[in-house]
Protein backbone atom coordinates (compact mmCIF):
# COMPACT_ATOMS: atom_id res chain seq x y z
CA UNK A 1 0.00 0.00 0.00
CA UNK A 2 2.56 2.69 1.23
CA UNK A 3 4.83 2.07 -1.84
CA UNK A 4 2.47 1.54 -4.77
CA UNK A 5 3.53 3.44 -7.86
CA UNK A 6 -0.54 4.64 -7.59
CA UNK A 7 -2.32 6.63 -5.43
CA UNK A 8 -4.29 5.07 -2.81
CA UNK A 9 -6.78 6.15 -0.18
CA UNK A 10 -8.27 3.90 2.39
CA UNK A 11 -11.75 5.97 3.08
CA UNK A 12 -14.90 5.52 5.58
CA UNK A 13 -18.23 6.37 3.63
CA UNK A 14 -20.20 5.20 6.82
CA UNK A 15 -21.29 8.98 7.03
CA UNK A 16 -22.56 8.82 3.51
CA UNK A 17 -24.10 5.67 5.00
CA UNK A 18 -25.96 6.91 7.86
CA UNK A 19 -26.89 10.15 5.50
CA UNK A 20 -28.67 7.91 2.98
CA UNK A 21 -31.00 5.63 5.97
CA UNK A 22 -31.89 9.39 6.71
CA UNK A 23 -32.99 10.13 3.21
CA UNK A 24 -34.64 6.91 3.25
CA UNK A 25 -36.24 6.98 6.56
CA UNK A 26 -37.87 10.56 5.32
CA UNK A 27 -39.08 8.44 2.22
CA UNK A 28 -37.07 9.50 -0.34
CA UNK A 29 -36.46 6.93 -3.41
CA UNK A 30 -35.36 8.78 -6.18
CA UNK A 31 -31.63 10.47 -5.31
CA UNK A 32 -31.22 11.93 -8.05
CA UNK A 33 -34.60 13.97 -8.00
CA UNK A 34 -33.57 14.32 -4.66
CA UNK A 35 -30.24 15.82 -5.10
CA UNK A 36 -31.35 18.02 -8.07
CA UNK A 37 -33.50 19.94 -5.82
CA UNK A 38 -31.26 19.84 -2.46
CA UNK A 39 -27.52 20.57 -4.17
CA UNK A 40 -26.03 21.42 -1.41
CA UNK A 41 -26.53 17.63 -0.01
CA UNK A 42 -24.35 16.77 -2.71
CA UNK A 43 -21.41 19.08 -1.12
CA UNK A 44 -22.63 17.82 2.46
CA UNK A 45 -21.85 14.32 1.21
CA UNK A 46 -18.36 15.55 0.46
CA UNK A 47 -17.68 16.27 3.66
CA UNK A 48 -18.95 12.99 5.27
CA UNK A 49 -15.86 11.25 3.80
CA UNK A 50 -13.37 10.94 6.16
CA UNK A 51 -9.84 9.98 5.22
CA UNK A 52 -8.42 6.81 7.00
CA UNK A 53 -4.92 6.31 5.55
CA UNK A 54 -3.27 7.30 1.39
CA UNK A 55 0.31 6.18 0.52
CA UNK A 56 3.79 8.39 -0.70
CA UNK A 57 2.29 8.39 -3.75
CA UNK A 58 -0.79 9.78 -3.03
CA UNK A 59 1.23 12.89 -1.18
CA UNK A 60 3.09 13.46 -3.70
CA UNK A 61 0.32 13.85 -6.71
CA UNK A 62 -1.33 16.26 -3.97
CA UNK A 63 1.69 18.02 -3.35
CA UNK A 64 1.48 17.58 0.65
CA UNK A 65 4.04 17.08 2.91
CA UNK A 66 2.56 14.97 5.15
CA UNK A 67 -0.45 12.79 5.84
CA UNK A 68 -1.44 15.59 8.43
CA UNK A 69 -1.50 18.02 6.10
CA UNK A 70 -3.19 16.32 3.39
CA UNK A 71 -6.41 15.30 5.41
CA UNK A 72 -6.47 18.98 7.34
CA UNK A 73 -7.11 20.29 3.80
CA UNK A 74 -9.08 17.77 2.05
CA UNK A 75 -11.68 21.07 1.37
CA UNK A 76 -8.77 22.31 -1.21
CA UNK A 77 -8.57 18.84 -2.68
CA UNK A 78 -12.27 18.05 -2.94
CA UNK A 79 -14.21 20.63 -4.89
CA UNK A 80 -15.43 22.78 -7.59
CA UNK A 81 -15.70 20.26 -10.66
CA UNK A 82 -15.92 17.29 -8.45
CA UNK A 83 -19.59 17.81 -7.50
CA UNK A 84 -20.56 16.75 -10.96
CA UNK A 85 -18.49 13.05 -10.99
CA UNK A 86 -19.22 12.93 -6.95
CA UNK A 87 -23.38 13.16 -7.86
CA UNK A 88 -22.95 10.06 -10.06
CA UNK A 89 -20.81 8.23 -7.11
CA UNK A 90 -23.25 9.08 -4.87
CA UNK A 91 -26.23 6.98 -6.94
CA UNK A 92 -23.69 4.16 -7.71
CA UNK A 93 -23.54 3.40 -3.71
CA UNK A 94 -28.02 4.74 -3.36
CA UNK A 95 -28.13 1.51 -6.12
CA UNK A 96 -26.44 -1.00 -4.28
CA UNK A 97 -22.89 -0.62 -6.09
CA UNK A 98 -20.32 -1.88 -4.11
CA UNK A 99 -17.48 -0.48 -6.88
CA UNK A 100 -17.07 2.83 -9.34
CA UNK A 101 -15.17 4.10 -11.62
CA UNK A 102 -15.11 7.08 -13.57
CA UNK A 103 -13.15 10.57 -14.49
CA UNK A 104 -13.37 13.59 -12.70
CA UNK A 105 -11.26 16.68 -11.14
CA UNK A 106 -9.44 17.21 -8.11
CA UNK A 107 -6.75 19.69 -7.06
CA UNK A 108 -3.34 19.59 -5.01
CA UNK A 109 -2.83 21.76 -2.42
CA UNK A 110 -1.27 24.31 -4.38
CA UNK A 111 -4.61 24.98 -6.78
CA UNK A 112 -3.56 22.85 -10.08
CA UNK A 113 -6.42 21.16 -11.13
CA UNK A 114 -5.72 17.21 -11.86
CA UNK A 115 -7.97 15.44 -14.54
CA UNK A 116 -7.92 11.96 -12.37
CA UNK A 117 -9.27 8.53 -13.14
CA UNK A 118 -10.78 7.24 -9.65
CA UNK A 119 -11.87 3.81 -8.74
CA UNK A 120 -12.67 2.51 -5.57
CA UNK A 121 -14.37 -0.51 -4.09
CA UNK A 122 -16.22 -1.01 -0.57
CA UNK A 123 -13.88 -3.90 0.82
CA UNK A 124 -16.47 -7.57 1.35
CA UNK A 125 -15.92 -6.99 5.23
CA UNK A 126 -17.27 -3.30 5.53
CA UNK A 127 -20.48 -3.89 3.13
CA UNK A 128 -23.09 -3.42 6.10
CA UNK A 129 -21.50 -0.01 6.82
CA UNK A 130 -19.04 1.41 4.25
CA UNK A 131 -16.58 1.81 6.54
CA UNK A 132 -13.54 0.75 4.45
CA UNK A 133 -13.30 2.04 1.12
CA UNK A 134 -10.34 1.49 -0.78
CA UNK A 135 -9.87 4.17 -3.57
CA UNK A 136 -7.10 4.64 -6.63
CA UNK A 137 -6.39 7.46 -7.81
CA UNK A 138 -5.08 8.19 -11.61
CA UNK A 139 -3.32 11.27 -12.70
CA UNK A 140 -4.03 11.66 -16.32
CA UNK A 141 -3.89 15.30 -16.72
CA UNK A 142 -1.76 14.36 -19.84
CA UNK A 143 -3.39 12.75 -21.17
CA UNK A 144 -6.57 15.23 -20.77
CA UNK A 145 -4.13 17.66 -22.66
CA UNK A 146 -3.05 15.84 -25.67
CA UNK A 147 -6.87 14.98 -26.08
CA UNK A 148 -7.74 18.52 -26.38
CA UNK A 149 -4.82 19.14 -28.61
CA UNK A 150 -6.07 16.73 -30.51
CA UNK A 151 -9.46 18.14 -30.97
CA UNK A 152 -8.12 21.79 -31.39
CA UNK A 153 -6.18 20.63 -34.75
CA UNK A 154 -9.19 18.61 -35.77
CA UNK A 155 -11.67 21.91 -34.85
CA UNK A 156 -9.32 24.86 -36.38
CA UNK A 157 -8.02 22.41 -39.20
CA UNK A 158 -7.79 25.05 -42.56
CA UNK A 159 -9.56 22.23 -44.53
CA UNK A 160 -12.77 21.01 -44.00
CA UNK A 161 -12.37 17.75 -41.83
CA UNK A 162 -15.28 14.64 -41.18
CA UNK A 163 -15.31 11.98 -39.01
CA UNK A 164 -17.78 9.70 -40.09
CA UNK A 165 -18.72 6.22 -38.95
CA UNK A 166 -18.69 3.66 -41.90
CA UNK A 167 -19.86 0.07 -40.13
CA UNK A 168 -23.33 0.07 -41.86
CA UNK A 169 -21.86 0.29 -45.08
CA UNK A 170 -19.17 -2.58 -43.77
CA UNK A 171 -22.77 -4.87 -42.86
CA UNK A 172 -24.31 -4.07 -46.34
CA UNK A 173 -20.85 -5.85 -47.42
CA UNK A 174 -21.04 -8.46 -45.59
CA UNK A 175 -24.88 -8.78 -46.58
CA UNK A 176 -24.00 -9.30 -50.17
CA UNK A 177 -21.16 -11.47 -49.59
CA UNK A 178 -23.37 -13.76 -47.79
CA UNK A 179 -25.34 -13.63 -50.69
CA UNK A 180 -22.72 -14.92 -52.63
CA UNK A 181 -21.84 -11.35 -54.41
CA UNK A 182 -18.56 -11.39 -56.08
CA UNK A 183 -18.65 -8.36 -58.23
CA UNK A 184 -19.97 -5.73 -56.70
CA UNK A 185 -19.59 -2.72 -59.91
CA UNK A 186 -21.68 -5.50 -61.62
CA UNK A 187 -24.24 -5.89 -59.32
CA UNK A 188 -24.57 -1.73 -58.55
CA UNK A 189 -25.36 -1.88 -62.36
CA UNK A 190 -28.16 -4.11 -62.14
CA UNK A 191 -29.27 -2.64 -58.96
CA UNK A 192 -28.56 0.95 -58.81
CA UNK A 193 -30.65 2.05 -56.08
CA UNK A 194 -28.32 0.10 -53.81
CA UNK A 195 -26.36 3.41 -54.17
CA UNK A 196 -28.85 5.26 -52.42
CA UNK A 197 -28.98 2.38 -49.59
CA UNK A 198 -25.21 2.54 -49.44
CA UNK A 199 -24.92 6.42 -49.08
CA UNK A 200 -27.60 6.38 -46.11
CA UNK A 201 -25.57 3.89 -44.09
CA UNK A 202 -22.81 6.50 -43.46
CA UNK A 203 -23.44 8.61 -40.00
CA UNK A 204 -21.32 11.85 -39.56
CA UNK A 205 -20.06 11.66 -36.16
CA UNK A 206 -18.08 15.50 -35.99
CA UNK A 207 -17.08 17.58 -38.47
CA UNK A 208 -15.19 20.76 -37.91
CA UNK A 209 -15.49 24.72 -38.29
CA UNK A 210 -14.25 24.57 -42.09
CA UNK A 211 -16.57 22.50 -42.90
CA UNK A 212 -19.70 24.57 -41.66
CA UNK A 213 -17.97 27.34 -43.78
CA UNK A 214 -17.37 25.51 -46.89
CA UNK A 215 -21.16 24.10 -46.37
CA UNK A 216 -22.77 27.40 -45.53
CA UNK A 217 -24.34 26.05 -42.27
CA UNK A 218 -24.67 27.88 -39.38
CA UNK A 219 -24.11 25.03 -36.83
CA UNK A 220 -23.03 21.16 -36.43
CA UNK A 221 -26.69 20.45 -35.90
CA UNK A 222 -27.56 22.45 -39.05
CA UNK A 223 -25.56 20.81 -41.39
CA UNK A 224 -26.08 17.29 -39.69
CA UNK A 225 -29.76 17.23 -40.51
CA UNK A 226 -29.61 18.01 -43.86
CA UNK A 227 -27.07 15.80 -45.31
CA UNK A 228 -29.65 14.70 -47.96
CA UNK A 229 -28.81 18.31 -49.51
CA UNK A 230 -25.10 17.89 -49.54
CA UNK A 231 -24.64 14.40 -50.63
CA UNK A 232 -26.76 13.75 -54.05
CA UNK A 233 -26.92 13.70 -57.26
CA UNK A 234 -24.07 13.62 -58.63
CA UNK A 235 -21.70 12.51 -55.85
CA UNK A 236 -23.12 8.65 -56.70
CA UNK A 237 -20.83 8.74 -59.38
CA UNK A 238 -17.98 8.71 -57.69
CA UNK A 239 -19.78 7.67 -54.16
CA UNK A 240 -19.46 4.22 -56.53
CA UNK A 241 -15.76 4.51 -57.16
CA UNK A 242 -15.77 4.67 -53.29
CA UNK A 243 -17.39 1.71 -52.96
CA UNK A 244 -15.72 -0.34 -55.40
CA UNK A 245 -12.38 0.60 -53.51
CA UNK A 246 -13.60 -0.11 -50.23
CA UNK A 247 -15.14 -3.51 -51.38
CA UNK A 248 -11.86 -5.02 -52.39
CA UNK A 249 -9.74 -3.56 -49.43
CA UNK A 250 -8.41 -0.57 -49.87
CA UNK A 251 -8.44 1.82 -46.46
CA UNK A 252 -7.67 5.42 -48.40
CA UNK A 253 -9.95 6.74 -51.06
CA UNK A 254 -8.67 9.81 -53.09
CA UNK A 255 -10.90 11.16 -55.48
CA UNK A 256 -12.72 14.61 -56.72
CA UNK A 257 -16.46 14.78 -57.44
CA UNK A 258 -19.55 17.57 -56.31
CA UNK A 259 -21.46 18.05 -53.55
CA UNK A 260 -23.92 20.71 -52.45
CA UNK A 261 -23.68 23.39 -49.61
Amino acid sequence: FEYAPISLWEEDYSGIKLFFDQLRKRGVIDLNEHLTRHPEDVEACMTRIKVTRVNLKTLEMFGASSVEELTENLGKIFRDEMRHHFQTELLALWNGDTSWSGEGINYTLQNEPLNIRLRWQILPECCEMWECVMVAIEDITLLKKAEKRFQNLFTYAPISLWEEDYRGIREMFDTLRAQGITDLKTHLLRNPELVNQFMSKIAVTDVNLKTLELYGAESKDALLSNLDRVFRDEMGKHFIGELLDMWSGKTIYDHEGINYS
